[in-house]
């Protein structure tokens, strides 16, 4: 699907972020970028595409320094950024650029690429009545988003939100949900012109949008940017594809994750994701946290039954709802292997350097 293009209101609107929390952003995902770079000695490829690298890439001797101060983003965040003192209390807002109705619901998917959302926006479609288009509206690469917010530029007041919403309900009327799925790329997350978005969810009533977070386990969101990065294979495959499941096997079984630097990545990707996690608390946008792995890999259907009930969409079938009923709506099967062991040729060294680390728990 083609996103549609968004209209751009010019006014004028105080400044709601603070540029040292753009600067920590950029310095936590140069780093990270840095990481990942040199990490790809084999000569496959020098970069993976990594959801949160933007930014300039910083000297590997600065590195450690970082690492050292750094015990989350989330906390640089709260020391750079303290919504409550310096967002200013009363924020100009343009007059809403359309008016939303309260059906279909207007939602957000917010999460980081390989975690599964094209899937699960897919499902929530189906198990709900009606599949709208998956459409990473604000960008599917880290250049893609930080292009799409600065054509939309900081005196929006987060009107290219309703406009979405607005052209989504006209053109699904009869779905139970509509909207976008949102990719947290850091630098581009805390633009002025993604807050004004965020700042205009929180405000919204009758209808309330949504947020919708999803995290994955970051250790498997690196294996799996690091098999379609060596591999270009094509991120899903359909029901019943079975060339297309048998090269992801092949491909996938036996592949090396670089462990150079895998420590320092899993903690700044973590940071990254907390950042988020911050922002949205501190703003007051309305949402719900979900995990890929209690989507998918849950005996029950409790996860997806936790979304229905915070989107308001309780019918009596749904307190029945089952994982086979979810199965039951895919589009698209599952290419990842739920043992690293089985996968990850290196296992035995990706194992000793994580297990005397926090992120021990990420093994499976």
């Amino acid at each position: 699907m083609l996103c549609s293009k968004h209209i751009v209101i010019n006014v004028k609107e105080e400044t709601i972020i603070n540029k040292s929390t753009e600067t920590s952003a950029l310095r936590i995902e140069g780093a990270l970028n840095d990481n990942l770079r040199s990490d790809n000695v084999t000569g496959k490829s020098n970069e993976i595409n990594a959801s949160i690298n933007v930014g300039e890439i910083e000297k590997s001797d600065k590195l450690d320094n970082m690492v050292e101060k750094l015990d989350t983003l989330g906390t640089m965040v709260e020391k750079s950024i303290s919504l409550e003192t310096k967002l200013p209390k009363k924020i100009f807002q343009p007059d809403p650029v359309c008016q939303l109705f309260t059906s279909p619901r207007p939602i957000v998917l917010l999460s980081l690429g390989r975690s599964g959302s094209g899937a699960t926006w897919q499902i929530l479609g189906n198990i709900t009545g009606e599949e709208t288009p998956s459409c990473e509206y604000t960008g599917s690469s880290k250049s893609k988003s930080k292009e799409f917010f600065e054509t939309i530029g900081p005196n929006d007041g987060g009107n290219w939100v309703l406009e979405r919403m607005c052209n989504e309900q006209k053109e699904y009327p009869t779905a139970a949900v509509v909207g976008f799925k949102w990719k947290p790329h850091s630098t581009s997350f805390v633009s002025k012109a993604s807050l004004n978005g965020l700042k205009a969810i929180a405000n919204s009533v009758n209808p309330v949008i949504k947020i919708v977070r999803s995290r994955r386990n970051l250790l498997d969101v690196l294996i799996s940017r690091q098999k379609h990065n060596d591999t270009h294979l094509h991120g899903h495959c359909k029901v019943g594809d079975i060339k297309c499941m048998e090269e992801h096997k092949e491909k996938t079984y036996g592949m090396t994750l670089p462990i150079k630097n895998l420590v320092r990545n899993l903690e700044l990707f973590t940071a990254a994701e907390d950042s988020v996690d911050d922002i949205l608390m501190k703003m007051n946008v309305p949402h719900v946290h979900v995990t890929y792995e209690n989507l998918y890999h849950s005996n029950d259907a409790t996860e997806w039954k936790k979304i229905l009930k915070f989107l308001q969409i309780e019918k009596s079938q749904y307190k029945h709802l089952t994982m086979e009923d979810v199965e039951n709506s895919m589009a698209y099967v599952s290419t990842s292997s739920m043992r690293h062991e089985e996968i990850l040729s290196n296992y035995v060294d990706v194992r000793n350097i994580l297990k005397n680390t926090k992120f021990k728990s990420l093994l499976h």
